[in-house]
């Protein structure tokens, strides 16, 4: 969705109306949230050792919320959607499902008192 354009103006983009300046990487803080999930990524990937909870939980929880505040002035703005950020934002709405899930799959049940 980074590499897709976004709408007809970027907010943060260096000027209106270029090719590139419609782009999801028009603006460079866009950059950092692309790294970010870029790294859950591949932290889904290589399935380290921190809790599951952690990784696909909470920071997919996280990176889903940023994702859908990324989109939201585009999707219900002035600014107007485009086929980029509409992706951004379902791919936000599917990390916010996939940590809701992995978050309740994973928590630890309570022990009952053997009394």
């Amino acid at each position: 969705g980074f590499l897709l354009p976004w709408s007809r103006v970027v907010i943060g983009a260096r000027s209106i109306g270029g090719y590139f300046d419609v782009w999801g990487l028009a603006s460079p803080t866009h950059v950092v949230v692309l790294l970010a999930t870029l790294t859950v990524l591949g932290l889904g990937i290589l399935r380290p050792t921190i809790a599951g909870w952690l990784w696909a939980g909470v920071m997919a929880l996280g990176l889903g919320g940023l994702l859908i505040g990324l989109a939201w002035p585009y999707q219900f703005g002035p600014l107007g959607a485009d086929v980029g950020v509409i992706i951004i934002a379902l791919g936000g709405l599917a990390l916010v499902i996939g940590g809701v899930v992995t978050t309740w799959a994973t928590r630890q049940p309570e022990v009952a008192p053997a009394v």
